[in-house]
């Protein structure tokens, strides 16, 4: 596809219809990579879209791997086509694009199941209210079992005023690599979605999912990662912007808007992203019903039960006007292992600055809660090393570090260093130490790049409004007969909306 468009025609009512997509099929026994690296001499068929190329109202725009409902023969005889799009539109489709397992035998435990797949600088975007006539839920970029699919500097945005139904990228044990373009440097964004990325493992632990300078603005959670192993989100944006959203709409997760939520997680790598929330404080019950009292009901990073026998470090970034800025719930820590350390979640060299809650934690039992020890002492085992975490101190219901229950705390900060490292206000459960060491904090990497623009120099709307309003002329005689030239009429139209 070249500069053209794939679309449905309205109804005789004008009532906007949906069509089927792009099946994209191919053989299962081949590579996805061609033996030459050009892309043109793949042994697979191939999608591939360019130069402002749009697919609208499809149910599913562009599908590679197994077929729809197994309608078009055995699993094993539809997988193995590629979709390559750069500098594109997905525009009003149930599901954008779909990617699924695209072997003849299907083993869960193979990482090297690589992809072909790319998506680079495309959009895709709902800005049709009607469409929610069809369908409650839909989705940009939906995949199963494929790994190793870099989506660099796309744009998932939904403008209509329904932001709880729409998921920018969806995967079951899938890996991707969400990314900037660099020269020119344009962000993937996703904004006023559901949930901007969602990735959860159930059979493939070493499908990883990276997440690097990206921005998440207006969204009921940002990213959502279950169980996934080794997952890295650094650099990336995220706005909480409770104010903007639509009156009463804030159905996804009690009601509260999030920027990263890791459920499970193991081996991840959070590290020099930007949280800010609005400054909103509203009476609202905190999570999981536990009445805290009035709150902003935002949350920077939720760590939800993640890998206890790691040290999971959350650092290098900064939080600000949220209601939670780094909350762990359940249990994030073991403090049985074998060599008598404790081991867990711990926050280190973190921005904090007008929270409500800087570090706190949930853990429904004496158990839970997050590491014991933030930071280290000096006990002649280890060396001594501070959280070096900074903090200011607002208004009265504000806690630097707060503990709604779980094991007690100790937290150890820097006596020499410049900036307010002491938590002055804590929950009682929580010890704090000076240490006469300095800091050892990685220097941050500033964010700089800037979003993709979503309109740019796309395909002309208003001549292809009129054309598709003409169509029935074109493609129609008076009685109803095609035009045996119709096709040919649309092909040269869908090349070159400007001139028909």
């Amino acid at each position: 596809m070249d500069n053209s468009i794939l679309t449905s025609h309205p109804d005789c009512a004008g009532n906007q219809t949906f069509w089927g997509g792009v099946l994209v099929e191919g053989n299962p026994v081949f590579s996805q990579f061609p033996p030459d690296g050009v892309a043109a001499n793949s042994c697979q068929a191939v999608l591939y879209m360019e130069n402002y190329s749009e697919i609208r109202y499809a149910t599913v725009g562009a599908n590679a791997g197994v077929s729809p409902s197994n309608l078009l023969g055995p699993l094993s005889s539809a997988g193995g086509g590629v979709i390559m799009a750069q500098d594109s539109k997905f525009r009003n489709n149930l599901t954008a694009v779909q990617l699924s397992p695209f072997t003849a035998v299907y083993d869960y435990y193979v990482s090297s199941l690589q992809s072909a797949c790319y998506f680079r600088r495309d959009v895709f975007i709902w800005d049709d209210p009607n469409i929610f006539d069809v369908a409650s839920n839909m989705v940009g970029i939906n995949g199963y079992g494929v790994n190793g699919i870099p989506v660099t500097g796309c744009t998932f945005l939904n403008t209509t005023a329904i932001p709880d139904s729409i998921i920018g990228i969806n995967g079951t044990d899938f890996g991707v690599n969400i990314s900037p373009q660099y020269s020119p440097s344009y962000m993937s964004t996703f904004q006023n979605l559901a949930i901007g990325v969602s990735c959860a493992t159930i059979d493939i632990p070493n499908y990883g999912v990276s997440i690097v300078q990206s921005n998440f603005n207006g969204n009921s959670i940002g990213v959502s990662l279950s169980n996934t192993t080794a997952s890295k989100v650094a650099n990336c944006n995220f706005t909480m912007d409770y104010t903007s959203y639509p009156v009463g709409v804030h159905g996804l997760y009690y009601n509260i808007e999030f920027g990263l939520i890791m459920y499970g997680a193991n081996m991840f790598s959070v590290y020099n992203n930007h949280f800010t929330g609005d400054n909103l404080v509203l009476p609202h019950p905190i999570l999981h019903g536990t009445s805290i009292g009035y709150s902003n009901p935002t949350v920077g990073i939720m760590a939800y039960n993640t890998s206890m026998n790691n040290n999971n470090v959350i650092n290098n970034n900064t939080f600000n006007n949220l209601g939670y800025a780094a909350l762990g719930e359940l249990v994030n820590r073991d403090a049985t292992t074998s060599s008598g350390e404790e081991v867990g979640l711990w926050f280190h060299c973190n921005s904090f600055s007008n929270d409500l809650y800087d570090i706190a934690t949930i853990a429904r039992s004496s158990s839970g809660g997050i590491r014991s020890y933030q930071g280290t002492p000096a006990d002649g085992s280890t060396s001594a090393v501070t959280a070096a975490n900074t903090f200011t101190v607002g208004g009265l219901l504000q806690k630097n570090i707060y503990q709604y229950d779980g094991a007690a705390l100790n937290y150890f900060y820097s006596s020499s260093a410049p900036t307010p490292e002491d938590p002055v206000a804590h929950s009682a459960s929580v010890t704090t130490t000076t240490l006469p060491v300095a800091d050892n904090c990685p220097v941050p990497i500033g964010t700089t790049l800037t979003p993709y623009p979503v309109n740019g120099t796309q395909i002309d709307d208003a001549n292809f409004a009129s054309a598709v309003s003409n169509i029935n002329y074109y493609m129609c005689d008076s009685a109803g007969i095609a035009h045996k030239d119709s096709l040919y009429y649309w092909l040269a139209f869908m090349h070159n909306p400007a001139s028909d």
